[in-house]
């Protein structure tokens, strides 16, 4: 009897030592699947978050209006108290930096997204910004001038 019982023991033990190793198995696994689990559901939400925003660089199918092809090119202007400049690229690219006073406010890397009467908005990731068009491009003379933000730009 006494051989029986320590035989069931030890069978109970070996069981028991293979749940264990069972179950570290199972955790490491589920911890694997956790962090594969974590790092899925993070490359869809920054690829939500790019689709939504038209993917940091706008559409690839961006063509200006016809009417707007005169606002592709590198605006600077200067006021009493700062400067703005203004780069619209022909893919839809902007590039501003306005110095007023001691501030400075700057947009790099954004996409026009849509054009409403003269202005437009430029978007980059979840933050995007309306351009107010008081005068759109127009020739004084040589020179190529339109206002922006109250602010007189002639193109260079």
């Amino acid at each position: 009897m006494r051989a029986a019982a320590a035989r069931e023991v030890f069978n109970r033990d070996a069981a028991l030592q293979n749940l264990i190793k069972t179950d570290t198995k199972v955790r490491a696994l589920m911890k694997g699947s956790s962090n594969l689990s974590s790092l899925l559901a993070l490359s869809l939400l920054v690829f939500a978050l790019l689709a939504c925003s038209g993917g940091g660089s706008g559409s690839k199918d961006f063509s200006f209006p016809a009417d707007k092809k005169d606002y592709i090119g590198d605006w600077r202007g200067e006021t009493a108290d700062g400067t703005m400049e203004l780069k619209i690229g022909s893919d839809g690219s902007v590039n501003y930096e306005r110095k007023k006073g001691s501030s400075t406010k700057t947009i790099s890397g954004a996409k026009i997204t849509k054009f409403e009467g003269n202005d437009f908005e430029v978007k980059v990731l979840l933050m995007s910004a309306t351009f107010k068009v008081s005068k759109p491009p127009y020739q004084d003379g040589e020179t190529w001038k339109m206002v922006v933000d109250d602010v007189e730009l002639t193109r260079r």
